[in-house]
């Protein structure tokens, strides 16, 4: 009886000890699994931290290059703006010696004009003074000349309406370029206007396309800029010959002829 209780007493011992064992091991399995567990979660926040660390390396990287490539294309285009300056720059200078000699030539052209109506209007008071001398010579005559001295100043009648005539065509045709010159003087300083109008909008210009269309405004408004600039002057048409012209007849060094 007592060695019963006492093989009960060391199975119960031995059960006991056989769950503590089980429990500590269980125990032991189980702070092993959390060990791994913290171990592995280490490990994939140590991953993570590297991938985020490469990810935020790469678009550092990136956006350094970006901004490389911007500066480049920027300097590209100020470069670009800066040869469209020059070029502009040597265009206006080119229009402006074109625009001086327009004017230098206008100048002559008017200064030929005013000498061509000096030199008819010196020829008017010779034909005048040489019709005053013929009268003079033809009352001191006599009466045999009358008929002679009438015809001598219709024909100088003739001669001075012609040489008046001239005159006033050479004024009208003077008065004409000048309101041509004048025309062509305010259509010139209205297209000035209108190209610096346009390069104050293309100095104010924020982007390439409008840029590119006011250059091209104002390349167009160049273009139809007149090359000349104003009307040249007709050619004076020459006086008609008198109807009745005869040719002359008169003996060399006669003071009555009238040929001279």
């Amino acid at each position: 009886m007592a060695e019963n209780k006492e093989s009960s007493v060391l199975f119960s011992l031995n059960e006991l000890m056989g769950l503590e064992e089980d429990r500590i091991r269980t125990e032991e399995a189980r702070r092993a699994a959390e060990a791994r567990a913290e171990q592995e979660a280490r490990a994939a926040s140590d991953r993570a931290q590297k991938e985020k660390d490469e990810r935020r390396a790469r678009e550092e990287a990136e956006r350094r290059r970006e901004e490389e490539q911007r500066k480049r294309e920027e300097e590209t285009r100020l470069d670009a703006i800066r040869a469209a300056e020059l070029e502009k720059a040597k265009a206006e200078a080119e229009n402006d010696a074109r625009l001086k000699a327009m004017k230098e030539q206008q100048a002559h052209e008017a200064k030929l004009m005013s000498l061509k109506q000096d030199e008819g209007k010196k020829k008017l008071k010779l034909a005048v003074t040489s019709v005053a001398a013929l009268l003079l010579v033809a009352v001191v005559g006599g009466g045999f000349l009358v008929i002679k001295s009438a015809k001598e100043r219709e024909q100088q009648s003739e001669l001075r309406a012609a040489a008046e005539e001239r005159s006033r065509q050479a004024a009208e045709e003077a008065e004409q370029n000048r309101i041509e010159k004048e025309k062509a003087d305010a259509e010139q300083k209205k297209l000035l206007a209108e190209i610096e109008e346009l390069r104050n909008q293309l100095a104010t210009a924020q982007t390439p396309e409008e840029r590119e269309r006011i250059q091209k405004d104002i390349d167009k408004i160049a273009r139809s800029r007149p090359a000349g600039g104003g009307a040249r002057p007709a050619a004076v048409k020459p006086a008609a010959k008198p109807k009745d012209s005869k040719p002359c007849n008169c003996t060399p060094g006669d003071p009555l002829c009238s040929c001279f």
